[in-house]
């Protein structure tokens, strides 16, 4: 038997840490049974099997078969490498503003396996999109945002978070004063609407 007789098929290749990886197997001949080496210590004895690996790395995975005559020699058994790599964790901060201002959006994803970053999609939960790692946006009215990032490195690993983006209502300012004669006091009522910490009169004088 020769080593081109055996095939190691995976799916997906390359494959993403904590994904459940899908080895199949096929012999030319017919073997009465198999053995899976996925080169992280664990093993299976199915012709078709799945496996999820505990860390990202680069793993050599063998098949061997066996025949009725129990023979295992080295030209039975074939290898291939299988690359697992880490998903972004996205992550982005976007403070609180007033309508009207724009918002800023900074992308603050982690690849805590390595790898860079291809691609970055952005939701802003208000009909608009944008494919930028860092912009700014403003909001037409004011309210809270569901906002979503995916992101997309360049062997194809994606992720996404949502968050609560929130846009602040202006206050109207609005008074009413009491006409009165020279030299006396008048009193300015204030009845303005909002969410108001603070209040500066201009008396025109």
């Amino acid at each position: 038997r020769i080593l081109q007789q055996q095939t190691i098929t995976v799916n997906p290749q390359p494959a993403c840490f904590s994904d459940s990886v899908r080895f199949v197997g096929t012999a030319s001949d017919v073997p009465t049974s198999w053995k899976w080496y996925f080169g992280d210590g664990t093993t299976a004895f199915q012709q078709n099997t799945k496996h999820i690996y505990a860390d990202t790395g680069a793993y050599i995975v063998s098949l061997v078969t066996f025949y009725s005559n129990g023979c295992t020699a080295q030209q039975d058994s074939i290898f291939k490498t299988v690359h697992v790599f880490g998903k972004p964790v996205p992550n982005y901060s976007a403070p609180a503003i007033c309508l009207g201002n724009p918002t800023t959006f900074a992308d603050n994803t982690a690849l805590p396996h390595g790898g860079s970053i291809s691609s970055w999609s952005w939701n802003f939960g208000d009909g608009n999109n944008s494919a930028l790692q860092n912009m700014f946006h403003i909001f037409a009215i004011c309210d809270t945002f569901k906002v979503k990032l995916v992101v997309t490195t360049t062997i194809g690993c994606k992720d996404s978070t949502t968050k609560s983006v929130v846009v602040n209502c202006l206050p109207t300012a609005k008074f009413s004063a009491n006409p009165v004669c020279k030299n006396q006091a008048m009193i300015f009522n204030d009845s303005s609407s909002g969410a108001i910490s603070t209040w500066s009169w201009d008396f025109g004088d």
